[in-house]
């Protein structure tokens, strides 16, 4: 079988025109702790000041950084930028939760958009 110079060129240029796999969240938890890159004590309610842990496991990378935006009702408590360097990615963020209510945990890619949102109560 021959393969023109051309031709070679111009599949390589094919592939490298296609876009990179987007950036997806293949699972996420909340929970009390992480070892060994395993959640601990999956759960909804947490007590006022102990730590809640996002814990995630990411398809699609390596990619630009991405964050998880803690916020309790309106009010944005904290930002957090992870590196996600391979495929697939297990990361987590944590925060201690000073106060009781609703909050949410949102994973953002770098372009802000929203690949999960997981919320919880603190009692």
């Amino acid at each position: 079988m021959k393969f023109s110079v051309l031709g070679i060129g111009l599949m390589a240029m094919a592939l490298s025109a296609a876009p990179p796999p987007a950036l997806t969240v293949v699972d996420a938890k909340l929970g009390r702790g992480v070892k060994d890159r395993v959640l601990l004590e999956e759960g909804t309610e947490f007590p006022v000041n102990s730590k809640v842990y996002c814990w995630m496991n990411l398809a699609g990378g390596p990619s630009d950084p991405i964050k998880v935006v803690w916020t309790i009702g309106d009010f944005k408590d904290q930002d957090v930028s992870l590196a996600v360097a391979g495929d697939p990615w297990r990361t987590w963020s944590y925060k201690t939760v000073f106060r009781p209510g609703e909050w949410t945990v949102n994973i953002v890619d770098s372009k802000g958009k929203s690949l999960k949102e997981m919320k919880f109560t603190v009692k």
